[in-house]
């Protein structure tokens, strides 16, 4: 699937040029219907059962907030809710897919990496270096 397009569209619009707005859905792109300036539905491509399980996992933000920006203290009312990983970046949250069998494998070698160079050095006293395997949150707050 490429980049998905919305079109938002009246009812009467709708009615009158449904195969357009059908073939228009069948590119996985999605139409909303108004009616009397008011979004009411919409029209989106058929997905099986576990495509929309996928799909409303990793969307259900986007549909939430719908591009709206939020602040820290709503971004951890959310994340405290939510069994998805997701990051808070500039008031936008992005939800995380699951990282790949190729980044796990790195990331296990570059621990042991971190791990055993930190024990071989003595200007590190015992529980100062410490390495963590993601996920694990770090929250960056500014200054002023």
């Amino acid at each position: 699937m490429g980049s998905q397009e919305k079109s938002v569209v009246t009812a009467t619009e709708l009615k009158q040029n449904f195969g357009k707005y059908l073939a228009f859905v069948e590119e996985f792109n999605e139409v909303v219907i108004t009616r009397n300036g008011n979004k009411v539905a919409r029209l989106t491509p058929y997905v099986t059962d576990f495509e929309q399980y996928l799909a409303v996992r990793e969307r259900a933000l986007d549909y939430q907030y719908d591009g709206k920006k939020v602040s820290y203290e709503e971004f951890m009312q959310i994340y405290e809710k939510s069994e998805l990983r997701m990051e808070f970046i500039d008031g936008e949250i992005y939800v995380l897919g699951s990282p790949s069998i190729t980044h796990q494998e790195i990331l296990g070698k570059l621990y042991l990496i971190f791990h055993n160079y930190f024990d071989a050095q003595k200007q590190c006293k015992v529980g100062q270096c410490k390495v963590f395997l993601a996920p694990f949150d770090v929250h960056f707050r500014k200054r002023g």
